[in-house]
């Protein structure tokens, strides 16, 4: 019990509970920061393009060797791959567990972020192009591009052109998109 002449009067309880907020404050504050951490340290690359996604950003993807870049909005995020609407259309970049890849912001979206167009698998928007039957720039290893008709294969891909047919292994793939007329 508190007697008004006692050394716990009226301010000694406010000073005392202006400490614990204060103690409590920063305990809350230290454990916001660890899990902050943790959530940062697990993150994996398909969880920063979704971040584009929703926000509307512009990024440029960038492979060792290549000397272009595919530039665009990212319109679509799956399990294995990016979609970007770019100047020729819309490409679909492979993101498979192990592909050598980076990317920059080029222009960080104040509005205009989605939810993205139906997320495909990367081998399921091949087939999708296979089924189309309609050319496709295919570019693959350096970033050359080779341009044909699709045919998908368990673990690889041909692309028929006419003067030569082409087989390369999924994994060696950089990015798919279908051909604009030339």
């Amino acid at each position: 019990m508190v007697s008004w002449g006692d050394p716990l009067d009226e301010a000694g309880l406010r000073a005392a509970a202006a400490d614990a907020r204060e103690e409590w404050r920063a305990d809350e504050q230290h454990w916001s920061a660890a899990a902050l951490e943790q959530w940062r340290h697990t993150r994996t690359l398909l969880d920063l393009a979704r971040d584009h996604l929703h926000r509307g950003d512009t990024i440029a993807f960038r492979w060792p060797g290549a000397t272009v870049a595919v530039t665009g909005r990212v319109i679509g995020v799956s399990d294995d791959a990016v979609a970007v609407a770019t100047f020729a259309g819309r490409v679909d970049v492979a993101l498979a567990p192990g592909t050598v890849i980076s990317w920059s912001e080029v222009d960080s979206a104040t509005r205009g972020g989605s939810r993205g167009i139906a997320p495909l698998t990367f081998r399921a928007r091949l087939l999708e192009l296979e089924s189309l039957t309609c050319e496709v720039d295919v570019a693959h290893l350096d970033g050359e591009v080779v341009r044909g008709v699709l045919r998908v294969g368990r673990d690889h891909v041909q692309v028929v052109a006419p003067d030569a047919t082409w087989a390369i292994a999924v994994s060696a793939l950089r990015w798919v998109r279908e051909s604009s007329p030339a």
